[in-house]
């Protein structure tokens, strides 16, 4: 699974609310064609955001999330996915991929 979240990366300073757009493709599926979940983490700070709560504009997700819930520092996002997949039990795979430097969150 290949995964990409575009957002500003300009600094983000706590008290903001940055919006990211995300585009993870797994193989031959479209994002609205199976769930995920982002988890942000900033030390022991995080925030889940499931597919059901993000923002769709046509067929586009983007993530959006309050930087005083994860504090100051280094964030990490990790994609958790499930892809239908019939080679499966259950018929769906979980697939994780960890993105360490998501972003930066600095005191004002």
């Amino acid at each position: 699974m290949a995964n990409t979240i575009y957002g500003n990366r300009d600094p983000l300073y706590f008290g903001q609310t940055p919006k990211y757009h995300l585009d993870i493709t797994a193989g031959d599926f479209e994002m609205y064609d199976y769930d995920f979940t982002v988890r942000l983490q900033r030390g022991p700070n995080s925030i889940v955001i499931p597919k059901s709560q993000m923002i769709v504009d046509n067929e586009d997700y983007y993530i959006g999330f309050d930087t005083k819930q994860l504090g100051v520092g280094t964030v990490r996002a990790i994609v958790i996915a499930e892809i239908p997949d019939t080679d499966f039990q259950g018929g769906k795979r979980t697939e994780i991929t960890v993105i360490e430097d998501f972003a930066e969150i600095y005191a004002l």
